[in-house]
């Protein structure tokens, strides 16, 4: 893993993970926490990337944590989800199921919920482990569960895509796709958007006495009415972001999407020169996405016209993050860029010892990410100086 400086660019400290580094860091307080192809869930101070604690599951940890309540919350290819206590690294509780976890945990209301490649959704209790409900669906449940307002929204390799009473795993309503839905669910303004595999962008209201769609099979018992699809050319694996009535959505078959969030009606789109397989990243007046064209953009969110573009040397599947005016996304080519919100300008870059796919991550003027050379960076945001770098076989 990688610290940089948001500003410069130059690296705080590296910490050397000794597997792969592929989800996306948690940050809480002073720590940061991630899981690694290593059969390890690590703590490290943010500052300084000094050593705080490590634990080892039975294999590796590939979904990313969630920090709530002074506990972690990750799931392992041993089949178990784990409490850890965030300051010491201490086993708090495992549950075993019986299929790997790729699925990111929400913590919601005193409950952990997670999906898992046994076809299965559970809900535990956020503070023993013990079972409070299971929810069987027809495929691999790689989708992360969003909670809102007290029902649990995920998809499945089932092609539906289901909404569980959060307290007791009661269908609430559930709607057919077209293929699997591995993404994960964005929630705003008592709506869900998902993608699928069927090329397909969803939209369902939560909660409404509106006539559904005749387009889309649903069942429900109540809300979950879907109100527009929208097809586009290729599969719709990241999920979208919303922001002031307006849906960003990349599409395999080169397009960023800008969709009116209401009816789904095209606002326009914009065609790469490649697949577009990162989550967009938008402001007030400007959205950010990486492409398999080597290229990171930025376009104006009001009409999709180019602002710039930036060519890398590699592939782009790091979704962008924005700090200040500055855009950074890692690439393919071993680096991480840091570019000029405004001009696309280069800032600074860093380069690690192999390909950057994770989302770097922005907290306290410092910049975390994690890169297939088996390390987590953090580099300064203010001086770029070094503050150490550590290797550390744990």
């Amino acid at each position: 893993m990688y610290a940089l400086d948001a500003s410069t660019g130059a690296e705080l400290w590296t910490y050397s993970a000794g597997g792969d580094v592929r989800t996306t860091p948690a940050v809480s307080g002073n720590t940061v926490y991630y899981g690694s192809n290593n059969n390890k869930i690590r703590a490290l101070d943010a500052t300084t990337g000094a050593f705080v604690w490590s634990y080892s599951p039975g294999d590796d940890a590939r979904s990313s944590p969630a920090v709530s309540g002074g506990s972690v919350y990750a799931g392992s290819d041993d089949n178990k989800i784990y409490s850890l206590d965030a300051a010491s690294g201490s086993l708090n509780w495992s549950y075993t199921t019986s299929g790997d976890v790729e699925s990111s945990p929400a913590v919601s209301g005193g409950f952990v919920y997670v999906g898992r490649d046994d076809f299965k959704v559970y809900a535990l209790n956020a503070s023993t482990g013990a079972f409070v409900w299971s929810y069987q669906t027809g495929g691999r449940v790689r989708s992360s569960p969003e909670v809102v307002d007290g029902v649990v929204i995920v998809g499945s390799d089932d092609s539906t895509i289901y909404a569980l009473d959060a307290t007791t795993g009661a269908v609430e309503w559930t709607v057919r796709a077209g293929d699997d839905v591995n993404s994960s669910v964005v929630a705003s303004g008592g709506l869900a958007y998902i993608g699928a595999d069927d090329n397909k962008l969803y939209s369902i209201r939560l909660a409404t006495s509106t006539v559904p769609s005749s387009s889309m099979t649903y069942s429900y018992a109540s809300g979950g009415f879907p109100i527009w699809d929208r097809t586009t050319g290729g599969k719709t694996l990241q999920a979208p972001t919303v922001l002031d009535g307006t849906v960003y959505i990349g599409s395999e078959d080169s397009h960023l999407y800008a969709l009116d969030s209401t009816t789904g009606g095209v606002k326009w789109k914009y065609l790469s020169g490649g697949k577009v397989k990162t989550a967009p990243t938008a402001t007030g007046t400007s959205v950010y996405f990486g492409s398999d064209d080597q290229k990171i953009y930025g376009l104006s969110s009001s009409n999709g016209a180019l602002l710039w573009s930036y060519t890398t040397g590699g592939n782009v599947k790091s979704s962008p993050t924005v700090v200040g005016n500055l855009v950074c996304a890692g690439s393919d080519d071993d680096k991480l860029y840091a570019l000029n919100g405004s001009t696309g300008a280069l800032d600074w870059s860093y380069t690690a010892g192999n390909k950057i796919r994770s989302s770097p991550v922005v907290s306290g003027g410092i910049v975390y990410f994690g890169s297939n050379d088996k390390k987590l960076y953090a580099l300064n945001a203010t001086t770029g100086a070094l503050i150490w770098s550590l290797s550390r076989a744990e």
